[in-house]
């Protein structure tokens, strides 16, 4: 941004002004100094350098309001030269520009949801077992029993010619290795948790197994094989994982018989408690729709996905960085809840705050890409709220309280803040729902609203999709 030369030396004289005002120079009463004195006393330098700080703003907004530039936030000053004429450089980052292509050609089978008898019979036992008879047992742990246990366990890592070591030499490091520790390759770690040893509860294959024979008070260290078929930890199928395990309490677990009087005695709060084979039908009504929405969300995620790959996405570097400093905020947040800070963690884990930045850039790189797709596509499909569909979620919500609550509800939510939220999470699911239509094929021309709510403008960052990513 080149500066006129009178507009150059209005603003030097001015700063020559401003500095004789903080400078005592013998002879000469301060504020009264001449330019000539001024500048064998401070150098031409340091009122150069003043004069670019008067005329910075006004000539950063001027030359900003000219260009039509749409800056995503401040500019950033890099530099400034007087030769051959007085100019301010500055770097402004710019909005962010999305180019979808042809992402209503992305097309991704969709399989329907499927709910096995077994999956029913599970979650029937877990009723079962909120009902059974507990007894603090005095014998070694058997299958069947409840032991409450502290529990640490670490993935074994395969090590490699270049460092000398084979997995026979690294089983037999196990002894005196405190594994609690192995921040990056823990598996399960936790103090009094208890667990049923069976087949349905133990964490891996083998596990209750393991600890048969044990009493009260004894430790047992041993390795299990991850599944090949283990969805749960799909990154460490195939691998080993050491426990050390020690026993602290065993009980004996009596399960109450699956019939009529337990389905009663499971729904007896409410207005007509159900029998068995109800219960059962609501039981996987409930897991169909669980599944569902894990479903959707999954097939949501993965059209997104090749959405992404297909679009040419710019954005500043900023953006990734007010994206990494939020995640650090709730990360802070949830370090609160356990009586803990950002500092704190970053003392005992020994990371810089650069650390965490490099840490959680290629997240914060994922969301931001993400949000900036997944607005891009309401805006292009002319996805809006109706104030029918606002105050449908405001129904929803007040139908979650008694009707004594309803007033207050109401006053809370008047709360701009609030609404905004509100109509920001109805805004994400219309589009979520409009790209599984995409992936299946079923959406037709963009679609709109005749009557959008006003306050609603944006799409806040889609963060509903990233639920199967983490």
């Amino acid at each position: 941004m080149e500066v006129a030369s009178d507009q150059f030396e209005k603003a030097k004289q001015k700063a020559a002004r401003r500095i004789s005002n903080k400078v005592n120079i013998p002879g000469f009463r301060k504020g009264k100094v001449p330019y000539g004195i001024l500048v064998r006393f401070v150098g031409e330098e340091a009122i150069v350098e003043d004069a670019f700080e008067l005329l910075s703003n006004e000539i950063y907004r001027d030359a900003l309001t000219d260009s039509g530039l749409q800056p995503y936030g401040p500019g950033t000053f890099l530099e400034s030269k007087i030769d051959p004429a007085p100019a301010m450089i500055f770097q402004v980052p710019l909005q962010p520009v999305v180019d979808l292509a042809d992402y209503r050609s992305v097309r991704l089978e969709w399989s329907p949801v499927e709910v096995k008898d077994e999956e029913v019979d599970r979650a029937l036992k877990s009723m079962q077992e909120d009902y059974a008879l507990v007894e603090e047992s005095t014998h070694p742990v058997q299958v069947g029993d409840r032991v409450t246990m502290d529990i640490h366990s670490s993935v074994i890592e395969e090590h490699t010619e270049e460092t000398g070591e084979d997995e026979a030499e690294h089983d037999h490091d196990h002894e005196g290795h405190d594994h609690e520790h192995d921040a990056d390759n823990a598996f399960i770690h936790g103090h009094d948790e208890p667990i049923i040893l069976d087949a349905d509860h133990e964490p891996l294959p083998g596990f209750s197994d393991a600890l048969v024979g044990a009493q009260a008070g004894d430790e047992r260290e041993f390795d299990l094989d991850i599944p090949d078929n283990e969805e749960e930890y799909q990154d460490a199928a195939g691998k080993k994982v050491h426990f050390n395990v020690a026993v602290k309490r065993i009980e004996n677990i009596t399960l109450p018989e699956l019939n009529d009087v337990l389905a009663a005695r499971v729904t007896e709060g409410e207005d007509s408690p159900l029998t068995l084979l109800e219960l059962r039908m609501r039981v996987r009504k409930n897991l169909e729709d669980m599944t569902t929405d894990r479903t959707t969300d999954d097939y949501v995620r993965r059209v997104l996905d090749i959405i992404i790959e297909k679009a040419d996405i710019k954005y500043p570097e900023v953006a990734v960085a007010d994206e990494i400093e939020e995640m650090l905020e709730q990360f802070d947040m949830q370090l609160h809840r356990q009586g803990f800070t950002l500092t704190d963690y970053q003392n005992i884990m020994r990371k810089s705050k650069q650390d965490m930045f490099d840490e959680y850039r290629a997240a914060a790189e994922n969301r931001v890409r993400r949000g900036l797709v997944m607005r891009e596509i309401m805006n292009a499909e002319g996805i809006e709220a109706t104030p029918e569909e606002f105050e449908g979620e405001i129904n929803l919500m007040l139908k979650s309280v008694s009707e004594e609550q309803h007033e207050s509800m109401r006053e809370m939510l008047n709360d701009p803040n609030l609404r905004t939220n509100i109509l920001d999470g109805l805004l994400r699911r219309k589009t979520t729902e409009r790209i599984m239509a995409i992936g299946r094929g079923e959406a037709l021309e963009p679609i709109g609203a005749a009557e959008p709510v006003a306050e609603v403008k944006t799409i806040e960052d889609a963060e509903t999709v990233e639920s199967a990513d983490e």
